[in-house]
């Protein structure tokens, strides 16, 4: 079955973009007008979020954020038959502030969003980043041959992926090697009583701490990476600098940064956040007081 998925996958990713553009235009169309994929929870977020915008501006960019998700699935697809020289065309970088670690001899974390498109950073950061290299965390599907196929596509430029829950088994290799490792810091948490809460889009929210106790064990330069969208098809990567001494902070007051960082964002380009991937589907409880590390003060129920 992967073979046979494989074979048709790489054979859609021969067709030229305008016509892969085409196949995203019609499942835009189905997406959000004939199935309405979760188009009511997009749109409650947007509420929440922007509550000074009227509905119909909401309903814009509710529109805008399901063409650039389906424009990211068929890009995803291009990545099986795309050359280096086509990438560096369509993928722009500006990372220079994390090549000078390499030659300090340091190795890096790189943290983000899940902006569009994130599944071109697997095909943009190993080729920009040479020498070091590039690992990421991945959480594992349910369908087996969608996550074989996922990590063919992912690692065709040279990323390293790490199965997340084991981080301990899958460090061991690179514990005395040079490498940046990204992390999308939104992931809802697993364990929303072990995560740190904060107001984050006018919504009581958790976030992992893993990254952020990481942080301050390790005391690795951390970089904040933006994208941005140039236009259909070409998106830019920007590293920026987060944190050069982590230790001389708390993970709690890290997240905060991040937290802020990335709501910044949203509200800058809200089209390019995937509201689609049910950010706060795990509400908060008064019994996770204890990790409330916002300066706002926390709900009251």
């Amino acid at each position: 079955m992967y073979y046979l998925t494989y074979g048709i996958f790489y054979l859609l990713s021969l067709l030229p973009f305008r016509v892969i553009y085409l196949l995203s235009d019609f499942a835009y169309v189905l997406v959000y007008y004939v199935f309405g994929y979760r188009k009511k929870l997009v749109l409650g977020y947007l509420k929440d979020t922007f509550p000074e915008k009227t509905e119909q501006e909401r309903i814009v960019i509710a529109k805008k954020v399901f063409q650039n998700f389906c424009d990211v699935w068929v890009e995803m697809i291009k990545i099986l038959s795309m050359t280096e020289k086509k990438a560096n065309r369509l993928i722009k970088s500006d990372l220079d502030c994390i090549k000078k670690y390499y030659k300090e001899g340091k190795s890096v974390q790189i943290v983000g969003g899940h902006f569009m498109n994130w599944e071109y950073l697997p095909v943009g950061l190993p080729i920009s980043l040479l020498p070091f290299k590039v690992l990421a965390i991945y959480m594992p599907l349910s369908n087996k041959v969608m996550e074989r196929l996922v990590l063919k596509i992912r690692s065709r430029f040279g990323l390293v992926l790490l199965k997340a829950g084991n981080m301990g088994k899958e460090m061991k290799e690179w514990a005395q090697k040079q490498y940046v490792m990204v992390v999308g810091a939104d992931q809802s948490p697993s364990n929303p009583g072990n995560a740190y809460w904060l107001q984050f889009c006018n919504k009581p929210t958790g976030f992992i701490d893993g990254p952020w106790k990481r942080a301050v064990k390790q005391n690795q330069p951390y970089i904040y990476l933006k994208i941005r969208k140039i236009k259909r098809g070409h998106y830019q990567y920007m590293a920026v600098p987060f944190e050069e001494d982590p230790s001389s902070s708390t993970p709690q007051a890290l997240a905060l940064k991040f937290a802020h960082m990335l709501e910044q964002e949203i509200r800058e380009i809200p089209e390019l956040y995937l509201w689609t991937h049910k950010r706060w589907k795990r509400p908060w409880k008064p019994e996770y007081a204890g990790q409330w590390i916002d300066s706002l003060p926390m709900p009251k129920s």
